[in-house]
């Protein structure tokens, strides 16, 4: 059994059936033929087949995606790269969002999509390969409103002034405001107080 060009590939097997080994490297037409052998060596080889090898795609990650925020477009999903000549076609929650697009040797982004898990199936037309991994899409609430802070209502300048507040829902971290701004600086020892360092030449409502 031969392969032709030897590039394409290699033969095993010398029964009725020959096995090719395609390479990783080539792809394109190729010929097959095959001659009859014994004792006294080889006989004249058939005429050739007419083959095509085509290579499964190559296997890419999905970036593991993220969170946007309410109200806004979504989450871009992108894939870490990608061949010429494939198709990537984005799926989500298995279903297909009709979103494809053609490789271009580098990273692809299959721009914002709203909350689902994402996957990527590549095609030449021939060979179909899933991308690795899957991007998870989830919305990030706005903030919910906070209480008012705790804390001392009269104080003296030039002294230090600690307050409080619970955080709220969908909040990670708070903003403190003292106004007017020369009323004195603002500090967050921790996650959930704030210390006001009294401006020593500042009296009035702030």
């Amino acid at each position: 059994w031969v392969a032709t060009p030897s590039s394409a590939g290699t033969f095993s097997g010398t029964g009725l059936t020959g096995t090719l080994a395609a390479s990783n490297t080539w792809n394109g037409a190729f010929t097959v033929k095959v001659a009859g052998a014994n004792a006294c060596g080889n006989g004249p080889y058939s005429a050739e087949l007419a083959c095509t090898l085509y290579h499964q795609p190559v296997v890419y990650s999905l970036y593991a995606g993220g969170g946007y925020c309410d109200g806004t477009a979504g989450y871009d999903v992108k894939l870490e790269d990608s061949e010429t000549g494939i198709n990537y076609e984005l799926y989500r929650n298995g279903i297909t969002t009709g979103t494809i697009l053609a490789g271009t040797g580098d990273q692809l982004s299959f721009g914002p999509q709203t909350e689902g898990e994402y996957t990527v199936v590549a095609t030449n037309g021939y060979c179909t390969g899933n991308m690795m991994g899957v991007a998870q899409v989830y919305v990030i609430p706005e903030p919910a409103q906070p209480a008012q802070p705790s804390g001392p209502a009269s104080v003296c300048n030039n002294t230090v002034s600690s307050y409080s507040v619970q955080l709220p829902a969908s909040a990670y971290w708070l903003v403190w405001t003292l106004g007017p701004p020369d009323a004195g600086t603002v500090s967050q020892p921790d996650l959930t107080t704030a210390e006001i360092n009294w401006n020593e030449d500042f009296s009035g409502t702030a």
